[in-house]
C-alpha cells in the first residue's frame, strides 16, 4: 500500500510543483517538499520528463492532425528551464529513441529552454514530399 500511496503523492506534488513554476518561474519554494519526497532534485526532474513523454507517446498513434502543445504544458515549462541538466539527458535520448522506431521520424527536443511557442506536433513530424513537382505528393 506504501507504493500506491507514494505514488499518489508524486503524482499530485510534480502536477502542483509544475502548476506553480508556470506562473512563479522558480521551484525554490518547492524544493524541501520535492526532496523529502524525491531525495534530491535530480529525482524530481526525471519523473516530470518521464511523466511528460509517457503523455507524448500516449497520444503519438493520433498524432496527425492533432496538437500535443496542450499536454502538460506545466510539464513543457518546467522541463524547459531544466532543458541543460544532467539529470535529463538519458531520458531524452531514450525518448528519441523510442519515437524515432515507433514512427521513423526523430521528434528532436519537446521542450527547449526559453521556447515556449511550441509547434503542433504535425509540424514538427511532418515528412516533405519526394515528389520532385510540387502538387504531386
Amino acid at each position: 500500500m506504501a507504493s500506491w500511496e507514494q505514488a499518489h503523492r508524486r503524482y499530485r506534488l510534480a502536477h502542483e510543483v509544475a502548476g506553480d513554476f508556470a506562473g512563479r518561474g522558480t521551484l525554490e519554494p518547492w524544493l524541501p517538499e520535492i526532496e523529502a519526497e524525491y531525495g534530491e532534485l535530480d529525482a524530481f526532474l526525471r519523473d516530470v520528463q518521464v511523466r511528460y513523454f509517457r503523455a507524448i507517446e500516449a497520444r503519438l498513434d493520433d498524432y496527425a492532425g492533432a496538437e500535443l502543445t496542450g499536454v502538460h504544458e506545466d510539464f513543457r515549462r518546467l522541463l524547459g528551464e531544466y532543458a541543460g541538466h544532467p539529470a535529463l539527458a538519458e531520458g531524452l535520448i531514450r525518448f528519441r529513441s523510442s519515437v524515432l522506431a515507433a514512427t521513423g521520424v526523430d521528434p528532436g527536443v519537446p521542450y527547449e529552454k526559453g521556447r515556449h511557442d511550441v509547434r503542433p506536433v504535425r509540424a514538427r513530424f511532418h515528412r516533405r514530399s519526394l515528389c520532385p513537382v510540387r502538387g504531386f505528393a
